[in-house]
């Protein structure tokens, strides 16, 4: 035998109990006992700019009218003052509140069909009532259609 098979011969009886490998590490490079692997623990998550913008909308204002005074959400402060700069004709802040109100509440502008045909849209509770009821409703719903279309807005 050469001197290094003796080496590695006699390397390998003195140490048979333990077998280094994948896996297993040579005694001397475990963990020493009551000492954590990972001292400075896991990594801060990164701050999530969809989660700070949730925050800050969620974020409770207190907010006055006339004598009353209300907590009201960030994200319903902005709604608001939006809705009252449309209603002074602000042209953006209507077609903002617009958008935001097809998404919310699934308004939907008429076709031209729907137009031409003088279609109105009547609730399930007016084929319910007499027929003098009927026609005062009918009467009031063409009137605001007519009104909506004459301004410009969709009627559902």
């Amino acid at each position: 035998m050469t001197e290094i098979e003796n080496d590695v011969g006699s390397f390998s009886q003195t140490n048979s109990e333990y077998e280094v490998g994948f896996g297993k590490p040579p005694k001397g490079h475990r963990f020493k006992s009551g000492k954590s692997g990972n001292p400075r623990g896991r990594r801060k998550m990164s701050a999530n700019i969809w989660n700070a913008l949730y925050g800050a909308l969620d974020d409770k204002i207190r907010t006055t009218k006339g004598r009353q005074s209300k907590k009201l959400s960030s994200a319903e402060v902005y709604v608001r003052l939006q809705t009252d700069r449309a209603l002074r004709g602000d042209w953006k802040a209507f077609m903002w509140v617009m958008k935001l109100a097809a998404k919310a509440i699934k308004v939907k502008p008429m076709t031209d069909a729907e137009e031409q045909s003088g279609v109105l849209v009547m609730p399930w509770e007016f084929f319910g009532k007499s027929k003098a009821e009927q026609a005062v409703d009918i009467k009031k719903e063409a009137a605001r259609r007519n009104d909506l279309k004459a301004r410009g807005l969709p009627y559902p």
